[in-house]
């Protein structure tokens, strides 16, 4: 539906981007991503960033998680920053778009270690992200899989961990 101006009209009954379809698939794959990690991937700045992820949550896509980077000790301050994932709404509509119906959305959210952890882990992803898709393409030319898609995936091809 369009506003009088032309302009798509904007809410929960709205389109999604083709880049918010993008957000969606790297919250798929990394399962976690910084605000500054998705601004690297996606946008010119991190305030254009917290504005869209901010419509994709009211839309029911995302959910937002703030999370120590670093951990408060005696001598100095942490470092606490926004983190986000996919709701379950968010997870089936990725699963679906990429015809894998044996995943299933996982309710409980990683403990706090967990989540720096995938957080962490994603830097690789973002750095490396830009480089393998100029010389092997866009997903699924090359994919990425956070850890515990990775174990699943060895473990049920057939060979022991």
């Amino acid at each position: 539906m369009k506003k009088r101006d032309g302009r798509k009209k904007t809410g929960r009954s709205a389109t999604i981007t083709p880049r918010d379809d993008a957000i969606m698939l790297a919250l798929f794959l990394c399962r976690y991503l910084s605000t500054a990690e998705l601004a690297i991937l996606f946008f010119n700045s991190k305030s254009a960033a917290r504005r869209r992820l901010a419509a994709l949550v009211n839309k029911g896509y995302l959910e937002p998680r703030s999370l120590y980077a670093t951990m408060p000790t005696w001598d100095r301050r942490g470092k606490c920053e926004n983190v986000w994932h996919l709701t379950k709404q968010g997870f089936e509509m990725v699963a679906e778009s990429l015809g894998l119906d044996d995943e299933r959305y996982v309710p409980k959210q990683l403990g706090h270690e967990g989540a720096v952890h995938h957080v962490r882990t994603a830097e690789v992803y973002v750095a490396a992200k830009a480089d393998l898709d100029e010389i092997l393409g866009p997903y699924p030319a090359w994919s990425w899989e956070h850890e515990k898609r990775a174990q699943d995936s060895y473990r049920y091809s057939g060979r022991l961990m």
